[in-house]
């Protein structure tokens, strides 16, 4: 299920931020990018970082939720396998929009960074 478009990535950020209890810089820090840089994603100046994943999951929510609006908002905990590879197939799907569009600026090692922390994300969501 994909959110209303008025709830964008600048306004998911910062709901699941703050329902964490994080602050800018310790999201930055904690995924190893620039506190202005973290900044300009919630300010709507940046439309997509490699990081998503790893911000999604310090912040305790799906990547897919953080970057598309997909549900489920949150993680369920163990994941079975028919559920697996679903999730898997949307995270590949998302891969694949994100490198033609919000990412489309990376270098070819700057998408291969995100692909791996997806699928990094997948698979300790599945242990």
């Amino acid at each position: 299920m994909v959110r209303p478009m008025e709830e964008n990535l600048q306004t998911r950020l910062l709901q699941a931020r703050k329902e964490a209890g994080k602050t800018q810089p310790q999201v930055a820090d904690h995924v190893g990018m620039s506190q202005p840089a973290y900044s300009e994603l919630e300010r709507g100046l940046s439309q997509g970082s490699q990081h998503m994943p790893q911000i999604a999951e310090y912040l305790g929510v799906n990547a897919l939720w953080i970057i598309e609006g997909k549900e489920p908002k949150h993680p369920s905990g163990r994941i079975d396998s028919d559920s697996s590879e679903a999730t898997n197939n949307e995270m590949l799907q998302m891969l694949a929009g994100l490198s033609t569009d919000s990412l489309s600026d990376l270098s070819n090692d700057d998408l291969l960074t995100v692909a791996i922390n997806a699928l990094q994300a997948i698979r300790n969501r599945s242990a």
